[in-house]
C-alpha cells in the first residue's frame, strides 16, 4: 500500500532540504528523496550574508556546526586588472558570509528536516511518476527496498538538470554554459601568508576563463583550499587526457591562486557543467521547480546556495497555500513566475556587464563571446 505525504520533494540539496524544513515547520508531511549518498564532493562553497540569514531562519546555527562552516568576511577580486581589489562583509548589516564544507553541510540540513518530521530517503531513484486524481504516485527504488509513495504536491529540486520537471514537459532555455574544473588543495602551503590564514574568497580573471578559491573549515594547524576554474566548452575539451595535470598547469599561470596553493596537494579533479538557464514553465498543476531547477546562475554571481535556500522556503509556503485551498493557486504561482523572470533578467544584465569589464585579452574567444 502506498505511503501518503502532503509533499514529495525530489532532490535533497539545499533547495529541497529548505523546502522540507519549512514544510515541517508549517505542519505538513514531506518525503525528501535523492539518488545521491551525499558522500562525494560538491561544487560551491560560499554562502552570502543574505543566504546566511535565510539559513538561520531555518533553524541552522553556526555555533553548532563549526566543523563544517567558517565565517567568510573578505572578497579579493582581480577581475578588471591584475591588481586585486579587496572588499569586506564587515559593514554588511546582515553580517558575514559562510564558507561551507560540502556535502557535510547538506547532511546538517537533512538532520534538521528529520527533526521537523520529514522522511529523508537517500540513494533512491524515482522509477515512475504520474498524476492521478490530483495526487502524485511515485515508485521509488533504493538499494534494499522498493516503495510506492503518494503525495498531493510535488517539488522538483534536482538542480540544473530539472529531471522531474522535464519529465512533465518543461524545457530548459540555456543562455550560456561554463565548465568548472573543481579541486581541493590540502596540506601545508609553501609560503604562509594572509591568503591562507584568512577565509578569503579570491576571484581572478584569466585569458581563457576565470578562477575562484576559498578557504574551507579545517582542524587547527591544517589548511584546505577549494578552487574552481571556469572555462567554455571548447577550452574544456583540451583538458584530456589528464585533467589534473591540465588544471595544475593552468592554475600556475593565475597569480593570486598560484601563490595561494603553492606547495599544497591537489585532490582529484571534479568536472561539472555550470549553465545559465531558465526552465519554462517552472510550475504547473500540483508541482513546482525550485533552486537551480527553476533558474540557474553563473557561479560568478555567488548566489546558488542562497537562492536555493530562499526558493525552498518559499516553496513550503506555496505548497501550504495550494493544499489548504484544496486547489492550485494560479495567482500565487503566477507571482512566483513573474518574480523568477524579473530576477533572471536582472542577473543576465548584470552578468553581461561584469564580463564586459574584462578587456585585458581582446583576442580571447571566451571574453569576446560573453561581452556580446
Amino acid at each position: 500500500m502506498a505511503e501518503s505525504f502532503d509533499v514529495a520533494i525530489i532532490g535533497a540539496g539545499p533547495a529541497g532540504s529548505a523546502a522540507a524544513i519549512e514544510l515541517g515547520t508549517l505542519g505538513l508531511s514531506a518525503i525528501l528523496v535523492d539518488r545521491s549518498d551525499f558522500v562525494t564532493r560538491r561544487v560551491g562553497e560560499h554562502l552570502n550574508p543574505q543566504g546566511v540569514k535565510t539559513l538561520e531562519d531555518l533553524g541552522w546555527r553556526l555555533d553548532c556546526h563549526l566543523d563544517l562552516a567558517r565565517e567568510g568576511t573578505v572578497v579579493c577580486s582581480a577581475w578588471e586588472s591584475s591588481s586585486p581589489v579587496v572588499s569586506s562583509y564587515l559593514f554588511n548589516p546582515l553580517g558575514a558570509g559562510l564558507n561551507l564544507s560540502r556535502p557535510a553541510f547538506e547532511k546538517s540540513l537533512h538532520a534538521i528536516a528529520k527533526e521537523r518530521g520529514a522522511v529523508v530517503q537517500l540513494e533512491t531513484n524515482v522509477l515512475g511518476l504520474h498524476q492521478l486524481n490530483d495526487e502524485w504516485l511515485m515508485q521509488l527504488r533504493s538499494l534494499d527496498q522498493s516503495r510506492e509513495v503518494r503525495a498531493k504536491f510535488l517539488i522538483d529540486a534536482t538542480g540544473w538538470k530539472a529531471s522531474m520537471a522535464r519529465r512533465l514537459g518543461a524545457k530548459r532555455h540555456v543562455e550560456d554554459t561554463l565548465v568548472c574544473f573543481h579541486a581541493v588543495f590540502g596540506g601545508m602551503p609553501r609560503s604562509l601568508t594572509a591568503k591562507h590564514e584568512t577565509e578569503a574568497l579570491i576571484i581572478e580573471s584569466h585569458d581563457q576563463g576565470w578562477c575562484y578559491s576559498v578557504g574551507l573549515p579545517t582542524s587547527k594547524g591544517s589548511y584546505s583550499i577549494a578552487c574552481g576554474y571556469l572555462v567554455d566548452l571548447a577550452t574544456a575539451a583540451s583538458s584530456k587526457p589528464n585533467p589534473g595535470k591540465w588544471l595544475s598547469n593552468r592554475l600556475s599561470t593565475i597569480p593570486l591562486t598560484a601563490e595561494r596553493v603553492a606547495g599544497m596537494e591537489l585532490s582529484t579533479v571534479k568536472i561539472e557543467l555550470c549553465p545559465s538557464q531558465m526552465l519554462e514553465p517552472s510550475s504547473g498543476k500540483g508541482w513546482l521547480a525550485i533552486g537551480d531547477a527553476a533558474s540557474c546562475f553563473d557561479p560568478l554571481a555567488s548566489e546558488g546556495i542562497a537562492k536555493a535556500l530562499k526558493t525552498g522556503r518559499e516553496a513550503g509556503h506555496l505548497a501550504r497555500l495550494v493544499l489548504t485551498a484544496n486547489r492550485d493557486s494560479p495567482s500565487s504561482q503566477s507571482d512566483v513566475e513573474a518574480t523568477r523572470h524579473a530576477a533572471f533578467a536582472k542577473y543576465s544584465t548584470e552578468r553581461k556587464q561584469l564580463y564586459k569589464k574584462v578587456c585585458r585579452w581582446p583576442d580571447s574567444r571566451f571574453w569576446q563571446n560573453r561581452a556580446e
